[in-house]
């Protein structure tokens, strides 16, 4: 699976870094499969941080393996149980599907 990340920054190996904690998913390291949509971040994190050039890091993922290795909770649709899960995460409120990814839409 292929995986997309837009930054100001070229982020060859993706990590955790401290930062903003009201986000949709919680802290952590934001990726999509659309190059697009990851386009679409990387320029709004340059008109936030006033700077011209911006990137679109993309990944090889493998699925099957961290499926395997990571505790994953999947939202399959924007439902209910997703909604509570987002609007959690930007109030901070401590999440009951606290999991090593979460994956969703957004």
């Amino acid at each position: 699976m292929i995986l997309c990340h837009g930054s100001i920054d070229i982020v060859a190996k993706p990590e955790i870094r401290k930062g903003e904690v009201f986000l949709d998913f919680g802290r952590g390291f934001y990726t999509t499969t659309s190059y697009e949509q990851a386009q679409r971040w990387a320029k709004i994190k340059m008109r936030r941080n006033n700077i011209l050039l911006g990137y679109v890091s993309v990944y090889e993922f493998d699925s099957a393996r961290a499926e395997k290795e990571l505790s994953i909770e999947k939202f399959e649709k924007a439902d209910e149980k997703w909604l509570e899960f987002v609007v959690n995460n930007r109030k901070g409120i401590s999440v009951k599907y606290n999991k090593d990814m979460h994956i969703g839409p957004v």
